[in-house]
């Protein structure tokens, strides 16, 4: 100690005017790393020793290359005629402040002080946000959670090399901020990251968020509406693609359940399969349906002299026969009505003409002639016909 007291002792009594320009450089450090502090100066005429470190406090640390402080943490990293570079290790709070380097070559002595920043950093990065698929077109909101720092650090969200939009950051007492982002969900965007960036004057950091949108189950019938032969063999399938997978898929035909699977399968058409089938598939967000319409159509066959007839297009039996049939037996009815009506108007008549021919036969005097009248007879005896 009383070495270096007597150098700067020394120094101050003879030193005369230099003619270079002293120079410094500070330095910024985190709590529990090194800095190092810097002073040179220009010029050829320079003397030995001359330059010396003093601590925030005013405690001298070097002077030249002997140190004056016994403190460890405290090296000498270079030292020449023009030049003093000091290392501090292991910074604690206490270290913060301005350290001073004094030029005693020259007259008087030029002091220049320096900066030590200690840098407080930011707490590791927390994200939170959703943690399933988001539904396309809603919106969602993502945090990022961090400390503010010493200096204060600028948090945002970033997508590739752009900031989103719709960004919030809030600061609480404890010096903890939080950066919100609200993204609307598009299904281009599924699986692609975005970046919670912290900009420290320390360095940048940032930590992904890999985004998850879903959407409902887009469905593809594999077959065309269209008409089928009977008899024919039929196999439809119904492709479904969702995000996340569909959890079921099943064929409907109105609100009966005919397949519990992808495919809806006809061994052998017949005219009941026709009709309008329809497929059901689900997942989280929700379900969706596409329908298959279903036509039959009978199946054609050849007959004996080889033209080909469609048994759909036979003709289909009438009832006329039953009207022909009626009005034949009313005519019938009628005629006999009239047949029965005439023999009782010629067995009247015959009767008649029978009466007339018995007034000229013979006269049988048991039976009295009939008067033209057809009176009775005097004598009380009835008159015959």
């Amino acid at each position: 100690m009383w070495k270096v007291s007597l150098i700067a002792l020394c120094i101050s009594v003879c030193a005369r005017v230099g003619v270079g320009t002293l120079h410094v450089k500070g330095a910024g450090a985190v709590l529990g790393g090194e800095a190092k502090l810097e002073c040179w100066k220009d010029g050829a005429d320079a003397q030995v020793g001359s330059l010396e470190w003093r601590d925030p406090k005013g405690n001298m640390l070097f002077f030249g290359e002997d140190k004056a402080l016994q403190d460890p943490r405290f090296q000498m990293k270079l030292w020449d005629l023009n030049v003093s570079i000091i290392l501090l290790k292991k910074l604690q709070h206490k270290d913060y402040g301005n350290y001073t380097c004094t030029d005693y070559g020259q007259s008087p002595p030029l002091n220049l002080s320096v900066p030590l920043v200690l840098w407080i950093l930011p707490k590791p990065i927390e994200l939170s946000g959703p943690h399933h698929e988001i539904l396309e077109n809603t919106w969602f909101n993502l945090s990022c959670t961090t400390s503010i720092g010493k200096p204060p650090a600028d948090v945002y969200w970033r997508k590739e090399t752009r900031r989103l939009p719709n960004q919030t950051v809030n600061v609480d007492v404890n010096g903890n901020v939080t950066c919100n982002v609200s993204i609307l969900a598009r299904l281009p965007d599924d699986e692609a990251p975005v970046h919670c960036v912290v900009n420290h004057t320390s360095g940048s950091s940032s930590v992904p968020w890999l985004l998850s949108i879903g959407h409902l189950p887009k469905l593809q019938i594999s077959k065309a509406n269209g008409s089928w032969m009977e008899g024919q063999e039929l196999k439809v399938e119904c492709r479904a693609n969702g995000r996340p997978r569909p959890s079921g898929t099943r064929w409907f035909r109105g609100r009966t359940p005919v397949s519990s699977s992808l495919l809806l399968n006809f061994s052998s058409l017949t005219m009941s399969d026709a009709g309008l089938y329809e497929c059901l598939s689900v997942n989280i967000f929700g379900q969706s349906r596409a329908t298959f319409n279903l036509s039959v159509e009978r199946l054609k066959s050849v007959t004996p002299t080889g033209v080909t007839t469609n048994t759909s297009a036979a003709p289909v039996p009438s009832n006329d026969w039953l009207l022909v049939a009626g009005s034949v037996c009313l005519c019938l009815f009628i005629l006999i009505i009239i047949a029965v009506a005439t023999a009782r108007y010629f067995n009247n008549h015959k009767g008649s003409y029978v009466t007339h021919e018995g007034r000229v036969a013979p006269f049988d005097p048991e039976v009295e002639t009939l008067t033209p009248n057809g009176g009775a007879s005097h004598d009380g005896k009835e008159f015959f016909m």
